[in-house]
């Protein structure tokens, strides 16, 4: 009798051990998917500034184009404030918004896909947390063995009383 409780104390220092580890494991895989999400976050900013920066040259040029236009159109005598060099001064400023809300709606998506692998990444962390949690129940469980523990007074499938 004494050498089944040390069996059933050799096999539960075992679990012990085991879900020890698997929290150390637990551990270290947290950090990491910290890790992975501050640098997704770092990612998400590097590409707004790099898209700010974007736009602030794409509106230099802009201005430097207008301002040229209107130099050649007042030395060949031209109102710039009429006709054709307004037409043209327009048009360039139109196609200069529409290239900005076609940066900010790419850079809105890519923004977006950056958040869904933060929170994927914070479910895999849950998910594993929960599988982890499920076996050492199940190993607890296992440690268990009710017949023996009751001297085999409980009956087995298959017997009858």
């Amino acid at each position: 009798m004494s050498f089944q409780f040390l069996l059933l104390g050799a096999q539960a220092a075992g679990i012990g051990l085991n879900m020890y580890q698997r929290r150390k494991e637990q551990r270290y895989q947290n950090v990491g998917a910290d890790i992975e999400i501050q640098d997704l976050g770092l990612q998400m900013q590097k590409e707004q500034l790099a898209s700010t920066e974007e736009a602030v040259a794409n509106m230099e040029r802009l201005r430097e184009t207008l301002a040229t236009q209107r130099a050649i159109y007042a030395s060949r005598g031209q109102k710039v404030g009429q006709g054709s060099p307004v037409a043209i001064a327009q048009g360039q400023i139109r196609a200069q918004g529409y290239d900005e809300r076609a940066r900010q709606l790419s850079m809105g998506f890519r923004k977006y896909e950056l958040e869904s692998k933060q929170r994927l990444i914070g479910l895999n962390k849950q998910a594993r947390r929960s599988e982890r949690r499920t076996k050492d129940f199940m190993q607890g469980l296992n440690l268990l063995n009710f017949n023996s523990m009751f001297g085999g007074a409980l009956n087995t499938p298959g017997e009858s009383l």
